[in-house]
């Protein structure tokens, strides 16, 4: 009766494999605007299955704020120009060697805009858009560390001030 216990506690299910599981990436990164007429700022979270395929998919959820430049604000008719975005969307990443992957990416921010008029008018708007980027991100640690990226963004939303934008990210955050 002992060893029938033995023998089955050591069986081993073909069905199991001994691959590793690939290691998910999560990404906390904060990224600076630089563009001609906004400046401004993203939050982001990012999240994906580190492997071998030619095509890797993250998620990813940004909370974002911009501002219109102020010679731009004047010749626009207004005093001040916010706009606070939320976004959800995809990245794809091709990893092009270890810990450097370039890729494109899109998502679609909603969220809100406030001006006020050079005569004190404020005015507020529901807004929806879509974004696509290009870049890359290098992670040099598996585990734990820094993550730096640059993308080159297009930012279209329906705004009453400023309905398109092109500009540079540059990304700085933690990989956990």
């Amino acid at each position: 009766m002992v060893n029938f216990f033995v023998s089955f506690v050591h069986a081993q299910n073909p069905s199991i494999s001994n691959k590793k599981a690939p290691r998910t990436i999560h990404i906390l990164s904060y990224n600076t605007v630089f563009s001609k007429h906004y400046k401004g700022f993203k939050i982001k979270y990012s999240e994906f299955s580190d492997t071998e395929e030619d095509f890797i998919i993250p998620t990813v959820f940004s909370f974002n704020n911009y501002q219109l430049k102020p010679n731009l604000l004047k010749s626009k008719g207004y005093k001040s120009f916010n706009q606070f975005l939320l976004g959800a969307g995809l990245d794809g990443f091709i990893k092009f060697y270890k810990g450097i992957y370039v890729g494109v990416g899109i998502n679609v921010p909603f969220g809100y805009e406030t001006t006020r008029g050079l005569n004190n008018e404020k005015k507020s708007k529901l807004l929806i858009g879509l974004e696509s980027k290009q870049g890359i991100r290098l992670i040099p640690w598996e585990e734990l560390g820094i993550v730096l990226g640059i993308n080159y963004k297009q930012h279209f939303i329906n705004s009453n001030v400023l309905n398109k934008e092109f500009n540079l990210e540059l990304e700085l955050g933690v990989n956990f």
